[in-house]
């Protein structure tokens, strides 16, 4: 069988499309569950960011499929704004958990001199 690199390149990129085209599905659909809480607002980040990947995926099949230079540069610049929403979100989430422990380590030292 004679297949070229660019042929499993493209094969693969047409695959990750459609995984990261199902998960953005499924993330749009997750949001109507998510509207509550600061934990809410991380996830609803995240879909977006699944949203961006999917965006991603495609330029980089039509720069494979294609050959247009134009796309590999949009890619770039796709993939840098997942990447910041991406890092926003782990952000975002660790925030909420350290202040959450940090409420409850209070809590445990207010118990603690109560109970002398």
């Amino acid at each position: 069988m004679n297949s070229s690199p660019t042929t499993y390149l493209g094969i693969l990129s047409f695959l990750t499309f459609g995984i990261s085209l199902i998960a953005a599905v499924l993330a749009i659909d997750m949001y109507g569950l998510l509207r509550v809480g600061q934990s809410g607002r991380t996830w609803r980040i995240l879909i977006v960011a699944s949203v961006i990947f999917v965006l991603l995926q495609v330029l980089r099949m039509a720069t494979i499929l294609l050959h247009l230079e134009i796309t590999d540069e949009l890619s770039q610049i796709v993939g840098l704004i997942f990447a910041i929403a991406f890092a926003y979100a782990f952000y975002r989430q660790r925030a909420i958990y350290t202040c959450k422990l940090k409420h409850k380590e209070e809590d445990d030292v207010d118990t603690d001199d109560d109970s002398d």
